[in-house]
């Protein structure tokens, strides 16, 4: 780290007072005590970018390498000298928020960019997720969808309006977006997937597929059989009538294995629960605009943290939100293995 370029990251915040300077995030802060005039020389250094060789010109080295030591186990320093502008562009003022997800924002951005999504289903949860993915900057959309356009549709699909009425949702859909930006590539696919050769219309390289369709019942099973053997991430998010889901974003070459944590899932219902699933085969009929849009968003943060950095909150784990009740994380337990795993 001696001449490697360091640089606060740009969402953090700091002030000196007294005997101590107090860098802040969100809701985590960190104080560090010494003489005012120092910490507020190395603070600002930092903010505009240093080296740990020209910061020792302000105190001595064991005390600037435990002082980067603590804010590089925060991941507050970056090794981007400056945060990448993109004027103009949907995404312009996202960048400093990916620091979030790690230490250099302007690589995020370009993961993005070069990002190739398919999306089965562009109702009340796709079609929400497609925004978010065009919003961030979302190189290129696979959109599958055999529905059209419907009135009953307008309360929670937002990309549609009534003009659209019969026409297909997929074609819809581009228009919408590429409306909101011609930054994204658009595939739009109309077709009813039943199996997992359904799926092959869709690229084997794609850096994640999402689940967002609710028929068949098994829907997301089908398309882990198409993602598992090509390797393709996949996530899902559903909505029931008072709770809804996002997750897990199983990763096939991390082991990821989406029949695995249906296994673990079925291990832990009851027998009425395993009645009740056998009988209640069809989704609700009945929706409700905010219950959509609030799985959908967090489905689409969850989606962008993962394509940004390789990591999020359901990678692996299930969330689940009971409007009005709280969130809940489901993750197997690591011996919990499908028939086809059980000797791994």
């Amino acid at each position: 780290m001696t001449d490697r370029p360091i640089r606060l990251v740009p969402t953090l915040r700091w002030v000196c007072h007294d005997d101590a300077l107090t860098l802040l995030r969100d809701t985590k802060a960190v104080r560090v005590k010494g003489d005012k005039e120092v910490l507020t020389r190395i603070a600002s250094a930092l903010e505009r970018g240093t080296t740990r060789d020209e910061l020792t010109r302000h105190a001595p080295a064991d005390v600037i390498d435990a002082f980067l030591a603590r804010l590089g186990a925060e991941n507050w320093l970056s090794g981007e000298l400056s945060t990448p502008e993109a004027p103009g562009m949907p995404w312009e003022r996202q960048l400093g928020y990916l620091s979030l997800f790690g230490t250099e924002a302007g690589r995020m951005q370009e993961r993005l960019r070069a990002a190739r999504v398919g999306i089965l289903g562009v109702g009340g949860i796709g079609g929400l997720v497609a925004q978010h993915l065009v919003g961030a900057g979302v190189g290129a959309l696979w959109l599958i969808d055999d529905d059209v356009v419907a009135a009953h549709n307008l309360n929670r699909q937002y990309l549609f309006s009534r003009k659209d009425f019969g026409r297909p949702k997929v074609e819809a859909a581009v228009d919408a977006l590429t409306a909101h930006s011609e930054h994204t590539e658009y595939h739009p696919i109309r077709l009813a997937v039943r199996s997992a050769e359904d799926l092959n219309v869709l690229p084997d390289d794609l850096d994640l597929l999402v689940c967002a369709a609710d028929v068949p019942t098994d829907i997301a099973l089908i398309c882990w059989r198409w993602a598992g053997p090509t390797g393709v991430p996949l996530v899902s998010g559903a909505v029931g009538l008072g709770s809804g889901y996002w997750g897990p974003l199983v990763v096939p070459e991390r082991g990821g294995c989406l029949d695995c944590f249906d296994h673990a899932k079925r291990a832990q219902m009851s027998p009425l629960e395993h009645e009740l699933r056998q009988a209640l085969t069809d989704p609700t009929p009945y929706s409700f605009g905010p219950s959509n849009s609030v799985i959908a968003a967090m489905l689409g943060h969850d989606v962008c943290q993962y394509l940004a950095s390789g990591d999020c909150a359901s990678l692996g784990r299930r969330a689940i939100l009971r409007f009005g009740e709280g969130l809940s994380f489901f993750a197997p337990a690591p011996e919990s293995r499908c028939p086809a795993h059980e000797t791994d």
